[in-house]
Order: C-alpha cells, then sequence, then structure tokens
C-alpha cells in the first residue's frame, strides 16, 4: 500500500510539471494584454503549435499571444530590432474562436529577419498579435507597440486631394498594406489619398515627376472593405511612373494607393485632373450609301453633344453639325 501511494504522488508531480512548463500565452484565450509604449520580453520556446488561419504570412512554428484593445489610433506592432531568432507576426480582429485576419509581415525588408504591422485599431474592436517564427523556429524577443494619430499610411488617414491639385508625397518609411489587388499587385509599401467624385473623367497621376517605380491602385471605400475601380503599373513601356483614368460617379468617396515595383520606393507627385466634359468613350462610325451611324459611350448623363459631318476630309468647323442630348436624341 505504501508503494502504491508513493507512485502515485510521484505521477502527480511529474504531471504538474510538465503542465507548469507550458508557455502561459501559447493560447488565444490566455493572451497577454500589451498597451500603447509597452515593450513585453518573450519567448515562443516552449510554445505549443498553433492552429491558426495564415494572416498575411502562413503560420508555420509555435507562437504566442498578445492581446491589445482598439483605441481609434494607427497601431504598429513589431519584433524589431530586438529578436534573436526569424520571427513572424500575425494580427487578428474579433474574439478567440471567430477571429479574422487583419494584417501580417514576415521581415520588414530582404535579410532583416525581424517584423512589422500596422493597422489601425478600431475603438471598440479587440486584436491578437500572434507572434511566431520562420520555418518552425522559435526563440526570444521583445515585441513593443506604438501609436499615433492617424496619417497617409493607412487608409483611415488618406489626405485628400482636390481637382487641380498636384501634392508631393514619399513612401519612404511606409508600411505594407493589406489592400486588395486592383488591375497591379500590391509589391511595395504605400501611402494613401482620397476624393470625392465629380460628373466625369478623373485622372491620378505621378507622371512625369517621380523618381522611382511607382504604381497606382483606386478603389472605392470604406477602408475596411475596399472595391477596386481601376489600377495601373508605368504608362507605357519603359516609362515607369503611372495613370489611371476613370468615370467617376459624384458624390462617391474614392481612395488612391501610391505604391511601388518590386519593394521600390521614394518620393513622388501626385495630380488629380477632372474632365466635366468627360471624352466620349467606345466611339465607332459605320458608313453606309450615303450616310453614317456614330455611335459612343459618356458618363456624363443627359450631356448635350455636337456630332459634325461633311465631305471625305473636311475640315472641323466647316461642317454641317447635328446637336442633341445623350441618351435622348441619340445614342442610342
Amino acid at each position: 500500500m505504501t508503494l502504491r501511494y508513493a507512485l502515485v504522488l510521484s505521477a502527480s508531480f511529474l504531471f504538474a510539471t510538465a503542465t507548469l512548463a507550458q508557455t502561459a500565452n501559447d493560447d488565444c484565450g490566455t493572451a497577454i494584454t500589451i498597451a500603447c509604449g509597452e515593450s513585453l520580453a518573450g519567448s515562443t520556446a516552449d510554445a505549443l503549435p498553433d492552429e491558426a488561419l495564415n494572416c498575411g504570412t502562413s503560420v508555420g512554428a509555435p507562437g504566442v499571444w498578445y492581446f491589445f484593445q482598439g483605441n481609434g489610433q494607427q497601431v504598429t506592432a513589431t519584433t524589431c530590432p530586438d529578436n534573436a531568432y526569424d520571427t513572424k507576426l500575425n494580427v487578428y480582429v474579433g474574439n478567440c474562436g471567430t477571429i479574422t485576419c487583419l494584417a501580417g509581415n514576415d521581415d520588414i525588408a530582404q535579410g532583416v529577419l525581424c517584423s512589422s504591422v500596422t493597422f489601425v485599431a478600431e475603438t471598440g474592436n479587440s486584436y491578437y498579435i500572434l507572434v511566431q517564427g520562420y520555418n518552425g523556429a522559435v526563440g526570444t524577443f521583445d515585441l513593443a507597440v506604438t501609436c499615433a494619430a492617424l496619417t497617409e499610411d493607412v487608409c483611415a488617414g488618406a489626405l485628400p486631394i482636390a481637382c487641380g491639385q498636384t501634392l508631393s508625397g514619399t513612401t519612404t518609411g511606409a508600411s505594407e498594406d493589406t489592400a486588395p489587388e486592383c488591375d497591379t499587385g500590391i509589391s511595395a509599401p504605400g501611402v494613401w489619398y482620397t476624393f470625392t467624385g465629380t460628373v466625369g473623367q478623373m485622372t491620378v497621376t505621378t507622371c512625369p515627376n517621380n523618381t522611382y517605380d511607382t504604381k497606382l491602385n483606386v478603389y472605392t471605400g470604406p477602408c475596411t472593405d475596399l472595391n477596386c475601380v481601376a489600377g495601373n503599373d508605368d504608362i507605357s513601356n519603359g516609362v515607369l511612373c503611372s495613370s489611371v483614368t476613370f468615370n467617376s460617379v459624384e458624390g462617391t468617396t474614392y481612395y488612391v494607393l501610391v505604391q511601388g515595383y518590386d519593394g521600390e520606393n521614394g518620393p513622388f507627385e501626385l495630380a488629380l485632373t477632372c474632365v466635366s466634359c468627360g471624352q466620349p468613350q467606345s466611339v465607332t462610325a459605320t458608313p453606309l450609301d450615303v450616310s453614317a451611324v456614330v455611335s459612343w459611350s459618356s458618363s456624363n448623363a443627359s450631356a448635350e453633344y455636337t456630332v459634325e459631318y461633311g465631305p471625305a476630309g473636311f475640315t472641323p468647323g466647316a461642317g454641317t453639325p447635328i446637336t442633341g442630348t445623350y441618351g435622348v436624341d441619340g445614342p442610342p
């Protein structure tokens, strides 16, 4: 009887020792709270593998969790520069068990093996930060969180630009963006601008005053659910500035992401031009025996138009004009 009792005690002691060895914040539900301005030392050495969703970068190593309460500010979570191994970061929003991906990062630059994520922490939302490693790596790190007022580094802090305005900007020091691809991929950190649609064509461009290979993406909002309008990477082969022209909807809010090709960054000038009487689109002319059918499309509902015709080779201004209202007198 005595021997049996001793064995039970020994087994219980071993079980307790194994339980105590598990990292305290090994699970989302036991995440350690971190606040603005804090830097917390941590380790993934004793962490268990996670079943978290891939988010910005894959989850490929055991990690530990931190909790941040949304405060309406621009938040940066980073393991730079005090990491002892190749870290990765994933940021989620929601509640444990139903969290959704917000952003992630694996290395802030090529050969720099620490990670950083910048995001807008909306007031009232709960954010969970998973610190893990590349290809199964574990080790020690310092996780720091800094908070600031919203800037053009995030969509919610987009700078306003008006018709006829040209603004100088730079993507140097910007953080990676989580915007969806829009005619061209998101391949470098960028900065954001916003404007309100008019009736007619609008053009945003970094031409000709760009100092690096820029790319442009135009979206409609909200920032939490962006929808692609148009994008451009180079206006022509070998010309490394970008331009997007589209038919805007009056009163609609648009967001422009200025970024770069293959990780490039630098200063640029962004110009916005607006044409209230937009250039006709999809113009076709079909000749008949003694007449012709002309059709086109226009972004300007009920706009007045003038079609001039005459003998082959006539001088514009010397022909016969036909006027009307688009959609009423034609086309269609």
